[in-house]
């Protein structure tokens, strides 16, 4: 549950399953994501994260439709032709890496995350032995992300609470979503609320369209604050809405938030 076991954690991983490869993704329904590997990748997984053409490649968008429950070759749900092609594959081939092994976790925040371990290029497939020990952890790695998931929701209620005890109208968002919402926050439910799929709208259109704007750009890392007008709704006093990006460390993939919403009179 500590972010700072991670890289550690994905080492015992690959020493496990004779991977050169191992990293830990979680990936959101809009598009973005956030990720922890090992030393050898970092450089990659920076590109990865940044580069829409990697993060949305054949095998990427595959394993995200599939999500499986089990470790699988990831190859076995491509054909040659887009293992040939896939822009992700194809830098990975260029650093010597072949076989893939996927599962994917579900996350409370909607997330979901992605387990990935590989193989030297020519080390051929894993061995069904490997693959059952990974198997075996399976339930652990599922666990410790789900706890940590919760950890970051809690982290993200005890934000909002204490802003609702300084009368801040406050919210935090992973991937879009609110997890967290104080009291003061609920009760302008004329300016705005929370709607459909746990997503913040804003009752005024424009205001609602930079609204989603901005927590799709914040989302995906981008370090500024997005200040958005709302008008005043009958008795509701007019205010601003201030869009706040959550940094983490690294390797917090599981911080319980991306955003927090704070609105002032």
């Amino acid at each position: 549950f500590v972010p700072e076991f991670w890289p550690k954690l994905l080492s015992e991983l690959a020493a496990t399953s004779c991977s050169v490869g191992s990293t830990l993704f979680l990936f959101g329904d809009d598009g973005g994501a956030s990720g922890v590997t090992l030393d050898n990748l970092q450089d990659l997984l920076r590109e990865f994260l940044a580069n829409p053409d990697l993060r949305f490649s054949t095998s990427v968008v595959r394993m995200c439709d599939t999500k499986p429950n089990s470790f699988v070759e990831v190859d076995d749900y491509l054909s040659a032709a887009e293992i040939e092609n896939d822009p992700i594959r194809q830098r990975l081939r260029a650093r010597g890496i072949g076989t893939h092994l996927c599962t994917a976790v579900p996350m409370p925040t909607g997330e979901l995350a992605i387990y990935v371990l590989q193989k030297a290029h020519g080390a051929g497939r894993y061995e069904p032995e490997e693959l059952a020990r990974l198997n075996a952890l399976r339930p652990h790695l599922a666990r410790a992300g789900l706890i940590a998931a919760r950890l970051g929701i809690e982290r993200a209620r005890g934000t909002v609470a204490a802003l609702d005890a300084l009368r801040l109208a406050a919210a935090v968002c992973a991937n879009g979503r609110a997890i967290a919402a104080n009291s003061s926050f609920l009760q302008h439910s004329d300016l705005f609320n929370i709607g459909v799929g746990d997503r913040v709208i804003i009752a005024q259109g424009r205001a609602n369209k930079l609204l989603q704007a901005a927590l799709k750009e914040l989302g995906g890392a981008a370090n500024m604050v997005r200040s958005i007008p709302i008008a005043s709704s009958g008795e509701a006093a007019p205010g601003v809405l201030h869009v706040i990006p959550l940094l983490r460390a690294a390797r917090d993939v599981f911080s319980g938030g991306d955003t927090i919403l704070v609105f002032t009179p």
